[in-house]
């Protein structure tokens, strides 16, 4: 499904198998310790528009979501705080903080830079050889 947090649109995350390798392999014991919440796209810009208002600091859209997860958290749980990290600049999301009714923060050179290049890729077969003779070649991928 198609989210303003656009890196959360994935059938099967990377992380997870990260995750499942810290857990032996084991859901159930990851379980014990990992929660998942979601939220909509209308909780994330309220949340983005909440925590500029009251804290003067611009989420991105995935570090709103983390934000709601972790007061979704501390409402059942025992802990008085806990953090949440962010996953990106808000400038990469010019658009989803503009429909939040926030101002839009400057475009650090280095993120202007990496916009300003031609995005380029390669279809690769899922070989790790085919991957290994790319990155050998020294030949930039297109």
């Amino acid at each position: 499904k198609v989210t303003l947090s656009n890196a959360m649109d994935v059938g099967d995350p990377s992380n997870f198998s990260r995750m499942t390798a810290v857990y032996q392999g084991s859901v159930a014991a990851m379980r014990e310790d990992v929660s998942a919440s979601s939220f909509s796209d209308e909780e994330t810009l309220s949340a983005m528009s909440r925590v500029f208002a009251e804290q003067n600091y611009l989420l991105d859209p995935h570090g709103a979501v983390a934000c709601l997860g972790l007061e979704h958290e501390l409402k059942k749980s025992s802990y008085d705080a806990g953090c949440c990290l962010e996953t990106a600049h808000p400038a990469k999301f010019l658009e989803v903080v503009a429909m939040a009714k926030i101002p839009l923060p400057p475009i650090p050179e280095r993120l202007q830079a990496a916009l300003d290049k031609k995005k380029e890729s390669t279809c690769l077969s899922a070989s790790f050889a085919h991957l290994k003779d790319l990155l050998l070649s020294g030949q930039s991928p297109h």
